[in-house]
């Protein structure tokens, strides 16, 4: 068994027969996250020669929130097969699949190959890995960078010369998933962390000092110079919360994002907020989750949810102390990014995605280590595989269960059915007009009509002035489950009823023809 987990040759034939199962799952829906879009507009401007725009607002407003390296990646895709869902996909497949090898190449260092091995197929088959690497989001390449990045580092501190070649390369590659994602910025961090605690064990502390410094100066250039980007261009087009360059800052005090006039949170309420995360992510996050990968039964088991959710962080957390190691940089990186989504204003599996490699890893351990504990030695080995190919096998179910999912007709559901039933309308029936509404850059992907986002505020003079300014001829009321059409613009059309007119309606979505732009 271990001359099987020894040799690479086994190792990229696994990774090969996933490859083939993970492109012959690819399918030509749209996933329904309102950024996929937003990168997949972002790549057809740059494809187009009209640079770094919103080309699916009216004025085609410079872009200011969204980090680059994705839609330059997409572009040639783009330039090649257009508007095409499919081809746009290989991005992020690509990277999840190559993702794979490198978790087995990382944890062989960190750990032992049969460990590292366990990891990488147990992320192969996670469900959610999968259906992120079949959605044009950050998450997967990022994944790919950020392991990149850890590989890396390894070869960096052996490396004699201050400026050598892999000084280079790890700067560069942090540059890029800065870029990729901004919680790259977490691998900054964990850096200087790894570099402070190598000091407390030895005499180095003058020489780690310069190596931050000199590892932060090229991902910093980068960083100062977008920033200042926005800060010059948001003067001038800032319309609304989707532009500016604080957008992510902005909404993370927040004590509701999607109803800005609740105001900023103070410091008890964010002291709440983090353990309120934790209890979210410890396994109440999943039920949702569960339901969207098609395992509705897991609503009826809420419980057994969180039981499971909370069974696994103990593992994680045994795995994590049991294998620290002050000389890797891994652990530093787990704890500051999580760190970072604890406190943050939005709870979402997505944040977990590009960590569940590690969260694996650590699980594995912390299981293996844990039975070794309770059971002798030749009973320990056969409960310990067969509980990892129990988990296997619930996770192939899941894949399985989201490839006959995404194989469905219709492929968008609910609210979402209904809005793209709308859009399908829309474009056969409306030829010119801008619109308005929350999924602005989904609207324009699926139409190519100009859709401009409303501001969340319930301040009716702003509502009935963004209209004029921004020059909106048809309103979408939609009905999705954050309800911010329903909060900001249906109140707005019932007290101003002389203004709109309602033209088409599909089940609770609605679509409104303005007759008088608040004058």
């Amino acid at each position: 068994m271990k001359q099987f987990f020894n040799k690479e040759k086994n190792v990229k034939i696994f990774i090969f027969l996933i490859a083939i199962i993970y492109f012959l799952s690819l399918t030509s829906n749209l996933y329904l996250y309102e950024d996929n879009a937003n990168y997949i507009i972002l790549a057809k401007s740059l494809s187009t020669g009209q640079g770094y725009t919103r080309i699916h607002h009216l004025d085609n407003v410079p872009h200011l929130k969204f980090p680059p390296v994705l839609p330059l990646l997409l572009t040639p895709f783009y330039l090649l097969f257009g508007m095409n869902f499919l081809a746009l996909k290989i991005v992020p497949l690509i990277t999840g699949i190559f993702s794979f090898y490198l978790i087995y190449l990382l944890f062989k260092r960190e750990s032992t190959p049969k460990i590292a091995f366990i990891t990488m197929m147990l992320t192969a088959f996670n469900p959610f890995i999968f259906i992120f690497s079949h959605s044009i989001m950050t998450e997967i390449p990022y994944l790919f960078f950020s392991l990149l990045v850890l590989l890396t580092f390894t070869k960096y501190k052996k490396e004699k010369k201050k400026f050598g070649f892999y000084f280079f390369l790890l700067t560069s590659l942090l540059v890029i998933s800065i870029f990729t994602r901004p919680m790259g910025i977490s691998l900054l961090v964990a850096i200087g962390f790894y570099y402070f605690i190598d000091s407390c064990y030895s005499k180095k502390f003058i020489c780690n000092i310069k190596k931050i410094i000199y590892l932060m100066i090229i991902p910093f250039i980068f960083i100062i110079s977008w920033v200042f980007r926005g800060l010059v261009l948001a003067k001038d087009y800032v319309v609304d919360q989707h532009l500016g360059i604080g957008a992510y800052k902005s909404t993370f005090f927040l004590k509701d994002f999607l109803d800005p006039a609740l105001g900023s949170m103070n410091l008890g309420e964010f002291i709440t907020r983090f353990f309120v995360n934790v209890y979210q992510y410890s396994g109440a996050i999943l039920l949702n989750d569960f339901q969207k990968i098609g395992l509705h039964s897991f609503s009826f088991f809420i419980p057994l949810v969180i039981l499971l959710g909370t069974i696994f962080w103990i593992f994680v957390t045994i795995g994590f102390i049991k294998k620290f190691n002050k000389k890797s940089l891994l652990p530093f990186y787990i704890l500051t990014y999580l760190f970072v989504i604890l406190i943050d204003a939005w709870v979402t599996i997505r944040y977990l995605i590009p960590i569940i490699p590690f969260l694996i890893y650590y699980f594995v351990c912390g299981l293996q280590i844990s039975i070794k504990k309770i059971f002798p030695k030749p009973l320990s080995k056969k409960m310990f595989l067969s509980i990892i190919m129990l988990i296997t096998i619930l996770s192939a179910l899941g894949c399985v269960t989201e490839i006959v999912r995404q194989q469905r007709e219709p492929y968008y559901q609910n609210e979402w059915y209904d809005f793209y039933q709308m859009s399908v309308w829309i474009e056969d029936n409306i030829q010119e007009g801008v619109f308005t509404s929350k999924k602005c850059a989904t609207f324009y992907v699926w139409t190519n009509k100009k859709c401009s986002y409303h501001p969340l505020t319930a301040d009716q003079s702003i509502m009935l002035n963004f209209l004029k300014i921004d020059r909106i001829d048809y309103i979408i009321v939609d009905n999705f489950s954050y309800n911010t059409a329903q909060r900001y613009l249906q109140p707005m059309i019932e007290k101003n009823k002389e203004h709109f007119q309602l033209i088409h309606q599909i089940g609770q979505t609605k679509l409104y023809k303005v007759k008088n732009k608040g004058s």
